[in-house]
């Protein structure tokens, strides 16, 4: 349930509180991450509150898509610069997408990655119980599966093929991904047959799909962590551990709270960082 309607949240900052500054995030989870990183005897005028608490209609990509409708609407008032909406990027990397102010993309692909430097994975590999001699492949496991996978998910957006890629790997995950001789091989080829294959959506050029993820494959020399969902890198970490999805998710999640140091590092973090705290 709203707190504001639209009007309301606008009216708060433009009238009734003309110190705040406000951070607008997608989700709980990433209040709660900002509690931490940034924890309220921190901070000066500033707060921060997920898209959810505000009452706007309904956009295509959920609370992401929301939040960029609301800095549409910013974007035609004084008070931009006192909001500062961070989201995930998602495929705006990949795709070249860029926005304005006041949008600010997380550094990599959404907020899991930044918990998934390779010398984060190695730890994160010990902590699910696998020998540290293992955690090196499994760190290129999910550099180089997890990079194809992201070029998969840009490719689908792009084209608006509407394929379900992120329900046909995890609900045919032992179909695409095997464990072999301390490595995970992932079979690209049934994973666009499945997805194919439990589409409801129209498209169904296959050999068109594959081209465009070749195009993109090509074009793309980004960083791997621009690329990976952490929801993938969680998935092939339970496939290369043998521990649940859910316990992998969770330790990749305290990676990324645990980390706050390392993050400081990365631009946009940064930024937003001194944001909330009036910096």
């Amino acid at each position: 349930m709203a707190d504001y309607t639209l009007s309301e949240f606008l009216y708060w900052i433009r009238v009734q509180d003309r110190e705040v500054s406000v951070l607008v995030v997608e989700g709980i989870r990433d209040t709660r991450c900002w509690a931490l990183f940034v924890p309220d005897e921190e901070r000066g005028e500033s707060i921060v509150i997920p898209i959810e608490r505000i009452d706007i209609p309904t956009q295509p990509g959920g609370h992401r898509g929301k939040a960029l409708y609301l800095a549409q609407i910013l974007r035609e008032t004084d008070i931009e610069d006192r909001v500062c909406i961070f989201i995930d990027a998602d495929n705006d990397y990949i795709l070249g997408n860029e926005h304005d102010q006041p949008v600010l993309l997380t550094d990599f692909r959404d907020l899991e990655s930044y918990g998934l430097s390779h010398d984060s994975i190695k730890i994160i590999v010990v902590a699910l119980g696998k020998s540290d001699e293992s955690s090196g492949s499994c760190a290129n496991c999910i550099s180089e599966i997890g990079q194809r996978l992201g070029i998969l998910h840009a490719a689908n957006e792009n084209i608006g093929a509407g394929l379900p890629l992120s329900s046909s790997i995890i609900n045919f995950r032992d179909r695409i991904f095997k464990k072999k001789k301390g490595s995970i091989v992932f079979n690209f080829e049934k994973l666009v047959n499945i997805a194919f294959e439990e589409s409801s959506s129209e498209f169904s050029d296959r050999e068109y799909f594959k081209n465009i993820y070749t195009v993109f494959e090509d074009r793309s020399n980004l960083d791997y962590r621009f690329c990976v969902r952490g929801k993938d890198a969680a998935l092939i970490l339970s496939v290369f551990t043998g521990k649940s999805y859910e316990e992998c998710l969770s330790v990749l999640h305290f990676s990324v709270l645990s980390g706050h140091n390392e993050h400081r590092n990365h631009n946009n973090f940064s930024f937003v960082e001194k944001f909330l705290s009036n910096c």
